[in-house]
């Protein structure tokens, strides 16, 4: 019930967790840095007071508001940005920011963490009798915004499948397409998922682990939050269990 409710609080919300939504920007020359929460407001400062120049954007991000995390991943992706991981990067920073980049760097220790995109949420909620229409509406407009994302985006839909795999019951059939390939996959059955760097380096969504950035050290400072339960990285890449039953020529 905790992590359903969390998951809503997530996407509906200006407030990831349970914390307020705010963020702060730092630009120099060439390099950005994001510290805090995805809000449509801060994605609008984003877009205002970027410069051309910038090539590389640090972020240390708990999520934030879907809309919003769709949003940043435009922007990210149409200035080809090179992202650094700097502590964490979850909700909606990991479901739309991470694909988007052109290159992404996590530096050692930090967290990526993924809790179900608007396809998942609706999934899951959609099978309890009392949640309201509207949100599943609502969802199901996420979701077509997210498939959108996937078009534009192709590693996007590697992260879609991904954590539909590790989120969904332990042996649930799982189906989903990768750009020509369609494969059938079994389910995991974790709560959340937190990939070590080394799994997606796998998926292809992070280059590597070892470069830093010491710009912004003080104004962005490493740190990893605690969401008050285990997020240990798991070491088990979710498309192992998946096959591929088509592919288009």
């Amino acid at each position: 019930m905790y992590i359903i409710l969390a998951v809503i609080l997530a996407f509906f919300t200006s407030a990831s967790y349970g914390q307020t939504c705010e963020s702060k920007l730092f630009i120099s020359a060439r390099t950005s840095a994001w510290l805090g929460c995805i809000s449509q407001e801060a994605v609008k400062n984003f877009k205002e007071k970027m410069s051309p120049s910038v090539d590389t954007l640090i972020i240390q991000s708990e999520g934030g508001d879907v809309s919003a995390g769709i949003a940043l991943a435009k922007e990210v992706h149409s200035r080809n940005l090179t992202v650094i991981v700097r502590g964490y990067c979850n909700s909606s920073c990991a479901n739309y920011v991470l694909p988007a980049a052109k290159t992404v760097f996590v530096e050692p220790d930090s967290v990526t963490l993924f809790h179900g995109d608007a396809k998942i949420t609706l999934n899951r909620l959609a099978k309890l009798d009392w949640v309201d229409p509207m949100l599943l509406l609502k969802l199901a407009s996420l979701s077509e915004t997210e498939d959108e994302l996937n078009v534009l985006i192709p590693k996007a839909e590697r992260v879609q499948l991904a954590q539909r795999v590790a989120l969904a019951e332990k042996g649930t059939l799982v189906a989903g397409r990768i750009q020509t390939a369609k494969y059938e996959c079994h389910g995991i059955g974790l709560p959340f998922w937190v990939p070590a760097t080394s799994v997606l380096i796998a998926l292809k969504i992070v280059e590597s682990n070892t470069k830093k950035y010491s710009e912004f050290s003080k104004e962005v400072p490493f740190r990893v939050m605690n969401f008050g339960t285990d997020v240990t990285s798991s070491l088990e890449n979710p498309l192992d269990h998946c096959v591929i039953v088509e592919k288009s020529k």
